[in-house]
């Protein structure tokens, strides 16, 4: 008898998630460009949503795409 507790993620599921990740990028990074009063949450939410779908591609972006947004905090603050 097959557990139904155990879930395979089919490649359907993980193009799904993509295209949801992908999605709410691009409405925060909208809302922050449309609504500046509200950029910096926008911001964040964008990062966590593009961290998200980098998880979905290789697992090895996010530590790039970390990497990259403390190389620009740095410049930013400094």
């Amino acid at each position: 008898m097959v557990n139904p507790a155990i879930y395979v993620r089919t490649k359907a599921d993980i193009v799904n998630e993509r295209k949801g990740s992908l999605f709410w990028v691009v409405v925060f990074v909208g809302c922050s460009i449309y609504f500046p009063e509200y950029a910096f949450i926008s911001q964040l939410l964008a990062g966590y949503f593009a961290y998200s779908f980098l998880n979905t591609i290789i697992p090895l972006t996010q530590i790039l795409f970390v990497l990259f947004l403390l190389w620009i905090f740095t410049d930013v603050f400094n």
